[in-house]
């Protein structure tokens, strides 16, 4: 309780709330229960239910519920702070951020899985915007969104904000030893279906040894089991099963079913009946029949019917996926102020190519300060197509330093990727006049069709004498379709010798 409001009005109030304080930190939660129940019934009758003085006793009666595995009230208690923190602490202050983090673990406790998920995904912003995204409190968010997704069977979405927590973990020293251990459970669960850290049984549908059960429950008309039968099933590579079962349940009107049978149909091919599929799981509800709608209208080329859908699927809060959809669509309709926004949402919920769509258009805006963040952001998630762009970045800002830095990055994607990432390695190192380096990664990339290179290769070995060479490269390039190639195998031998260098392909 804050001094200015320790007058003697409200002594019966603050003294049993400080006696609970003290009894709490002393281990003896119970005891302390009781003496802040006392001091919230006594703020209620003195200053009404709804004000913000009774957030400190609201928090303590929520931490000490907590101890005590009392959880629905640890919920409950957590929920009314949380309405007045934003005039305690502010909207976005780590404080407000932590009472969200402990009223979502009360929440997955007793079932409230999408509540919790929606208070961990603001608690993952407010962390990020305090700390930055290497801080054990944003990794511990991630953590805690990774648990809400595997509690609702978002398999997919779990693995994404655990790669966020996993890589952010890599490089952070200070991680609980706890989080630690409840990101190794999430990864067991998330691989091979097993209990969550919490003791439930997360993607029964995804565990293979439970083919016998879910086959006899299905057979015996659950419904519910007919849906996890055909999850086993078409993950083992059974899809015509996995398709009868699914029927079965989608025929009674099982939203889940619904959209699991779409999302295979549209898989086989048969986008019609994928679509009608899908319109009805969304139709009843179903988030992830509304997100797969939206995909599949997207990948239509029909953004506009998937604007829709994707904000349906947003708004449900399942993750920053559906607003870089969204993002998506409004791009392609021309709305690219918004498509922005979304972009931005996705990106700063987490989302690896979404930093990379926002670094992208900061960084052809000329923004080259504001986009690095998000280039590398990006790029710690993994992806090669971030990590190049990275490179990319790094050779546009003329910084001293960058091109050492981009060489490594390009040699770290290069070694996997035999086109793009080799031929961009190979003309930055002729670039920097290393020509014999270079000639390794440009044959790499040309001989796997990489135009670039191929004419960069034409121009090297004319340099180094080797005319013969120099026509075959030519000439495939030419094959290619390079109209550069064309006009110079028209005019020789007297053509000029031009190369491409890296910067060119920064440009594309």
């Amino acid at each position: 309780m804050r001094p200015s409001e320790r007058d003697p009005h409200l002594a019966e109030m603050w003294l049993p709330y400080e006696e609970g304080v003290e009894l709490s930190r002393a281990g003896r939660s119970e005891r302390a229960l009781s003496k802040l129940e006392e001091a919230l019934a006594a703020g209620e009758r003195l200053l009404g239910p709804d004000s913000a003085h009774l957030y400190d006793i609201l928090e303590g009666l929520h931490v000490n519920y907590l101890f005590a595995r009392r959880y629905e009230e640890a919920a409950a208690c957590g929920l009314r702070a949380l309405d007045r923190a934003p005039a305690v602490h502010g909207t976005s202050h780590p404080r407000t951020g932590d009472v969200m983090d402990s009223t979502a673990q009360a929440l997955r406790q007793v079932g409230r899985h999408r509540e919790a998920l929606t208070l961990d995904q603001h608690n993952l912003v407010i962390q990020t915007q305090a700390f930055g995204r290497r801080h054990p409190a944003t990794i511990r968010a991630a953590v805690n969104i990774t648990a809400s997704h595997l509690a609702l069977g978002e398999r997919g979405e779990a693995r994404d904000y655990l790669g966020i927590a996993e890589r952010g973990a890599a490089v952070t020293d200070g991680v609980p030893p706890h989080t630690l251990a409840r990101m190794r459970a999430h990864r067991r669960a998330i691989e091979d279906g097993v209990p969550g850290p919490d003791g439930r049984s997360t993607f029964p549908e995804f565990a293979p040894e439970q083919e016998p059960r879910y086959r006899a429950d299905a057979e015996d008309g659950d419904l519910a089991a007919m849906v996890r039968l055909g999850g086993v099933l078409e993950r083992q590579g059974r899809a015509s099963e996995a398709e009868r079962w699914y029927r079965r349940a989608a025929s009674e009107g099982v939203a889940p079913a619904l959209a699991a049978l779409g999302a295979l149909l549209y898989d086989t091919g048969r986008k019609e009946e994928a679509e009608r599929c899908l319109g009805d799981a969304a139709a009843a509800g179903d988030v992830h029949g509304a997100f797969n709608l939206g995909i599949l209208l997207l990948n239509e080329d029909r953004p506009g019917e998937a604007e829709r859908w994707l904000l349906r699927a947003h708004e449900a809060g399942v993750g920053p996926r559906p607003a870089h959809m969204l993002a998506l669509a409004l791009e392609r309709l021309g709305r690219d102020e918004e498509a922005g926004h979304w972009y931005r949402s996705a990106a700063d919920a987490g989302l690896p190519e979404a930093s990379g769509k926002v670094g992208r258009r900061l960084a052809d805006a000329g923004d080259l300060a504001g986009a690095e963040p998000y280039m590398r952001r990006a790029a710690e998630g993994g992806r090669d197509t971030d990590v190049l762009d990275l490179a990319l970045f790094l050779g546009r800002t003329g910084r001293p330093g960058d091109r050492h830095e981009a060489e490594r990055l390009l040699r770290r994607v290069a070694e996997r990727d035999p086109i793009r990432p080799a031929g961009v390695l190979g003309a930055l190192l002729l670039e920097q006049g290393r020509p014999r380096d270079a000639e390794p990664w440009l044959v790499r990339a040309g001989e796997n069709g990489d135009v670039d290179a191929m004419m960069n290769l034409y121009g090297l070995t004319t340099a180094l004498g080797r005319p013969d060479e120099a026509l075959r490269w030519l000439r495939r390039a030419a094959d290619a379709g390079d109209p550069q190639a064309a006009d110079l195998l028209r005019r020789l031998p007297a053509g000029p010798r031009r190369s491409r260098l890296w910067r060119r392909r920064s440009e594309s």
